[in-house]
């Protein structure tokens, strides 16, 4: 299930669940997307699985998702369980502001980074909880561009950051997070 060694699942198109399929992966439109944009959607879910070596069930639903808060969002998932939804808005080349966000996100799409943000709430079994106990230590108020009382969002912050650069990110808040969350290097 390693997409980075050029392994690619063996997904199925289901036209009356309007939904692919693979092995421990479901991924369903809501909303229309185009056939390129559904390969990228694919390719990025093969990916973040390559480098985390996820076994558990994965579910995706790419929906219309709003805003909260005032704040447009792109994806949403449950702490602890991979189920996550996806904005269509993903699929634009609309690119943020890559100096609020993580240092991976100058060189990575908006796609690939929402997935693995997603996806690292999705792991975070208690990383965000351990984050909040040991928060006087951590470094995350000068590396991470979230407002750090929102320890599951400064989870997955670092957890995109420490998988999509491999760990070989410079970030302190990400390799903070690493090192107590005992994050595998599988690549």
């Amino acid at each position: 299930m390693s997409s980075h060694t050029n392994e690619l699942l063996p997904w199925r198109w289901s036209e009356n669940r309007q939904a692919w399929t693979a092995p421990n992966m479901r991924v369903e439109l809501q909303v229309p997307l185009g056939l390129r944009s559904q390969t990228r959607l694919l390719r990025a879910l093969e990916y973040v699985a390559g480098l985390t070596r996820e076994t558990r069930f994965v579910n995706v639903a790419v929906q219309t998702l709003g805003y909260l808060s005032s704040r447009l969002v792109l994806g949403q998932c449950s702490i602890g369980v991979l189920d996550m939804g996806l904005s269509k808005r993903l699929f634009s080349n609309e690119k943020y502001p890559t100096t609020e966000f993580m240092p991976i996100m100058v060189t990575t799409t908006n796609l690939l980074y929402v997935v693995a943000h997603e996806w690292g709430h999705g792991s975070d079994f208690r990383g965000s909880l351990r984050a909040a106990t040991q928060h006087g230590q951590c470094p995350c108020r000068l590396a991470l561009p979230v407002d750090c009382t929102d320890y599951r969002e400064s989870y997955a912050e670092a957890f995109a950051e420490w998988y999509l650069s491999k760990g070989r990110t410079t970030n302190i808040a990400a390799r903070w997070y690493a090192v107590r969350n005992q994050w595998r290097m599988v690549w």
